[in-house]
C-alpha cells in the first residue's frame, strides 16, 4: 500500500470522499496495476492510498507519483 496527499481545493470542499474517489480511479491507468482506492478528506487536503500489484515498494512509489502528478495538472488544483 502506498499513500499520497492533496491539498484540497475550495471548489471540491463540498464533495464527497466517494466522489474523490472516483476523480483519483479516472487518472489510473489500467498498466499501474491499482486494485483498490481509499480517499479521506480533511478540510483542506485529501489523503489517498493504493493497493498496488506491484514488484516492488519502489515500483508502487512510482504509480503513486504518477497518479498525483495527473491529478495535481488539474486546471481545479492548479489554479
Amino acid at each position: 500500500m502506498v499513500t499520497f496527499e492533496l491539498d484540497r481545493p475550495e471548489p471540491l470542499r463540498h464533495i464527497g470522499d466517494e466522489v474523490l474517489r472516483d476523480l483519483v480511479w479516472a487518472h489510473v491507468r489500467r498498466e499501474e496495476q491499482v486494485e483498490h482506492i481509499r480517499v479521506r478528506a480533511g478540510p483542506d487536503h485529501v489523503s489517498v492510498a493504493l493497493l498496488v500489484l506491484a514488484a516492488d515498494h519502489a515500483s508502487a512509489e512510482k504509480v503513486a507519483r504518477d497518479i498525483s502528478s495527473r491529478i495535481h495538472a488539474l486546471p481545479i488544483f492548479t489554479n
